[in-house]
């Protein structure tokens, strides 16, 4: 399947005329950008957003979004404004669209990109989804697609497998796509031999989709030697897709039990906590155990900067306890919150959790998290020296 370049059919009740994909307009001033990074830094913050806001009364449409994700996002790491409050930090808005309850709204649909997001949500075809996800890419948003892809892998069985290899033929290089495909294609190897006994037919019809296999040799390969080198990603993986041929009572496994150790299977079973479903009854993990995971969280790190505010955060308050506080934020840092930032095409999501704010806001989500932690076992909690100062950001960001 070949992506549409640049071109979209959008289906707004009826057909309408082709759009070309194109930058978000204003994203690329370079006022924009500076102000955006001051206040990614807590450089003077509340000027800088005044700053934003007056590019953004002149209509820069990329300056009226980014202050729209500062207002909505849980992330940003601002405290909680009504839109009354939030309006009275910024220069008075004299566009058209003012006076509505979106902050510094705008009418989305004169651009492309905003109506192709709009469009990954009601994609009927796979070769809508991916020409509308085309145009996001093209306007420098990728990040946005994220959520999307996570939905389709779950709940759009009639175009995920389109889209798992749009994903892996162009967007394997972004860690946070790559992820869920990596093991969106490990469920679905394990769970071949299920969809097979439940209906022959319908499964040999998925398979014949796929236009290569989808967990070859080679992949399987790679992904032992990645479980060896204990690469977090991949133990998490390893352990949340344990369960499922037992659940659903067949044979097949992700990796031949024979090649993997009792430490393997323990550690991967202590890194799979932190997604979904429910498993109680695994032990504590042993000072020895926390030092291997800690140093394979930290690794993941240099990949999934997201990870790097935990580590900050445990450097920071738990440096005596750093392995276990590591160990700790990994499992339960990512367990409900989408770790997604929603600044692009201003800031990069790297930009943003490698800056003091996404700490402070890191440091709020993880005091928001009751604990015990539901359907995990109750030794899944952050180490005292963290928990007080996350309560206290949680409380300050209410």
């Amino acid at each position: 399947m070949r992506v549409l370049m640049g071109v979209v059919v959008l289906w707004l009740g009826c057909v309408v005329q082709p759009v070309v994909a194109e930058p978000l307009p204003g994203a690329d001033d370079p006022a924009l950008r500076a102000a955006a990074l001051a206040w990614l830094a807590e450089d003077d913050a509340e000027g800088a957003l005044w700053t934003i806001g007056e590019l953004a009364v002149d209509g820069n449409i990329a300056a009226r979004y980014f202050l729209q994700r500062v207002y909505y996002s849980p992330i940003s790491g601002e405290r909680r404004l009504s839109r009354t409050e939030f309006l009275e930090r910024l220069p008075e808005d004299t566009h058209p669209y003012a006076g509505g309850l979106i902050p510094f709204a705008f009418d989305r649909s004169r651009f492309p990109v905003f109506v192709a997001l709009q469009q990954l949500l009601t994609a009927t075809s796979a070769e809508e989804w991916i020409a509308s996800a085309q145009i996001v890419i093209d306007a420098g948003m990728t990040s946005h697609l994220g959520s999307s892809v996570d939905r389709i892998f779950k709940v759009s069985e009639h175009i995920d497998i389109e889209v798992a290899e749009f994903v892996q033929e162009h967007l394997a290089d972004d860690p946070y796509l790559y992820a869920p495909l990596t093991q969106y294609l490990a469920t679905q190897y394990v769970l071949s031999e299920a969809f097979a006994n439940a209906d022959p037919q319908a499964a040999a019809d998925r398979d014949s989709r796929w236009s290569s296999e989808p967990w070859p040799q080679e992949r399987s390969s790679a992904f032992v030697r990645s479980l060896y080198a204990r690469e977090w990603l991949s133990l998490h993986i390893e352990g949340y897709l344990r369960r499922w041929p037992l659940y659903f009572g067949v044979e097949k496994r992700l990796v031949d039990p024979s090649l993997l150790n009792d430490e393997l299977r323990r550690l991967a079973d202590i890194v799979s906590l932190g997604g979904f479903g429910t498993s109680t009854d695994v032990p504590a993990p042993t000072q020895s155990e926390l030092e291997v995971l800690a140093d394979s969280y930290s690794r993941h790190a240099l990949r999934f900067t997201s990870a790097r505010t935990n580590l900050t955060l445990c450097e920071r308050y738990c440096p005596d306890s750093f392995s276990e506080c590591a160990v700790q934020t990994g499992i339960v840092g990512d367990l409900r919150f989408l770790k997604v930032a929603f600044f692009s095409p201003v800031i990069s999501r790297s930009e943003f959790f490698e800056s003091e704010r996404a700490v402070r806001a890191q440091l709020a989500v993880l005091g928001l998290i009751e604990y015990p932690v539901e359907n995990r076992p109750e030794w899944v909690v952050l180490p005292q020296c963290l928990m007080g100062p996350a309560r206290h950001a949680a409380a300050e960001m209410r």
